[in-house]
């Protein structure tokens, strides 16, 4: 017994020493160790030596970031992560420090971010995650003008990398939350063509089709409405569950242009004979509705 005080004595020196010259996660790890050895008291005074000037390296970076789990830890440690990520180009944790940003951060440290991360993507030729990551915080920011500034690198996106269901999907959303008809123009055709090439389509697919026909209004039905409702109409004839074939019909109706009609209301009255005791009465009103517009705008 007197073997381990002794032990511990020595070990609490030796920490004292090494404190001033630990990094953030050098500290952490001291902290641990004293924990272990029963020396409460100490490791919550040696913890609370763990200041931001610490952060040193990718390790002390993936620590603050596990350890910011609330709003105020992270505000005060977004100067110097902000910091280290615009100075390290090659800084591991880059996907995880912009989910905190989404969660935790305020708007102006969200438009600080979506400006350095997207130079950054630019650079680096739009690597698939951090991407991903940098779109959804856009996305669900609560001030939508950080969508539309994020909104121009879609575009870009799209000419540096292959096309993925991910992705996409992560593209037409920020579109969608951003309202640009101009970016939605050119994200509607590469997601017609990726869903084209798909033998199979997957529920991810299916609700990558649903989210795209949210894009599809105004000018865009005329120029993408006929390719569009076709492919709808073709993952409705797939589509094996009720609930998935109704808004799969309910999106092609949705965008369809005169020229796709016919398909449409096929499909419609082929949905009214499949599940005859189903609400598909809503679908054929809405359809009449559409065909009525159509009609009158023909004339």
């Amino acid at each position: 017994m007197r073997g381990q005080v002794r032990y511990n004595q020595r070990f609490v020196a030796a920490v004292e020493r090494l404190l001033d010259s630990s990094s953030f996660a050098d500290v952490h790890r001291l902290g641990y160790v004293l924990k272990l050895i029963g020396e409460q008291e100490r490791a919550a005074r040696v913890l609370m030596a763990a200041s931001v000037d610490r952060i040193r390296d990718d390790v002390d970076v993936g620590i603050a970031l596990s350890r910011s789990s609330v709003r105020e830890e992270f505000i005060a440690l977004f100067p110097v992560l902000f910091d280290y990520f615009g100075r390290q180009e090659k800084a591991q944790g880059r996907r995880r420090f912009l989910q905190r940003i989404q969660h935790f951060g305020t708007p102006d440290q969200q438009r600080q971010t979506v400006e350095q991360t997207g130079n950054w993507l630019i650079a680096q030729q739009f690597p698939s995650e951090e991407t991903r990551a940098l779109f959804y915080l856009a996305t669900y920011a609560s001030d939508a003008s950080i969508a539309k500034q994020t909104v121009p690198l879609i575009p870009l996106f799209l000419k540096a990398r292959e096309d993925t269901a991910d992705d996409l999907r992560a593209a037409v959303r920020l579109t969608n939350r951003s309202d640009d008809i101009d970016v939605a123009r050119i994200l509607v055709p590469r997601v017609i063509s990726f869903l084209e090439s798909v033998d199979v389509w997957s529920a991810s697919d299916f609700g990558l089709a649903q989210k795209m026909a949210r894009l599809i209004h105004g000018s865009l039905i005329e120029e993408l409405g006929t390719r569009s409702s076709i492919l709808l109409i073709r993952m409705f004839d797939q589509a094996n569950e009720w609930r998935r074939k109704r808004w799969l019909l309910q999106a092609a109706i949705g965008v369809s242009s005169v020229s796709s009609l016919e398909k449409v209301k096929e499909a419609v009255d082929s949905m009214i004979r499949q599940y005859p005791d189903r609400e598909t009465s809503q679908l054929k009103a809405h359809f009449s509705r559409v065909l009525e517009l159509a009609n009158s705008t023909t004339v």
